[in-house]
């Protein structure tokens, strides 16, 4: 979420066994996904209520949302950690949203940690513990956060903080804009 809220300010991130979407069952707690509970309702006059465009938001890999990305710039190294047993954030779910990445031309990376990955130092397991995250950063994040290192990453243009501009991804229901005017990000929605 801080590279979409952000899409000019990071020259690379590392998303290890992350949240790549609030699906329906880890929102609401339903049957047959992942056992998170991000405890949401469908409501609208609960407190919890999650309406469809606050989730679509929370799609990491929402297809719009990527072209928009895209569009406006976005030219950081994106590299996804995540073991195939993973079923807490689906690995499934991690694979649909480096598809969608590659798919509106992201610089993203995947490794894909399977049974044969595991050596008992960096990977311990295929599913969301994984093992040692600090080495799996070094391993794959480091060629491009490293100094020195060959792909090594400096900013050359001003972050999204300098810029001060918007950052407008379009839901269903609306939009949501993450202002930059005042230095710090500040969201909003604007309901259509």
């Amino acid at each position: 979420m801080c590279n979409k809220f952000a899409p000019h300010t990071f020259t690379c991130v590392v998303d290890i066994c992350g949240m790549p979407r609030l699906s329906d069952d880890i929102a609401y707690h339903l049957p047959g996904g992942s056992s998170l509970d991000a405890r949401y309702s469908r409501g609208k006059s609960s407190a919890d209520y999650l309406s469809p465009g606050a989730q679509e938001l929370r799609f990491i890999g929402n297809p719009e949302h990527l072209k928009v990305m895209k569009k406006m710039g976005h030219a950081g190294k994106i590299v996804v950690i995540h073991g195939t047993g993973d079923t807490t954030c689906p690995y499934e779910d991690a694979k649909q949203m480096v598809q969608n990445m590659q798919a509106a031309d992201l610089d993203v990376e995947a490794k894909f940690v399977t049974k044969s990955d595991l050596d008992g130092v960096i990977f311990k397991s295929t599913g969301h513990s994984l093992g040692d995250r600090t080495k799996m950063i070094v391993k794959y994040g480091g060629p491009y956060i490293i100094p020195g290192e060959k792909k090594f990453r400096l900013r050359q243009s001003p972050t999204d903080f300098e810029l001060k501009q918007d950052v407008v991804y379009p839901t269903s229901d609306g939009r949501y804009v993450i202002s930059y005017s005042n230095g710090i990000p500040a969201v909003r929605f604007e309901a259509k």
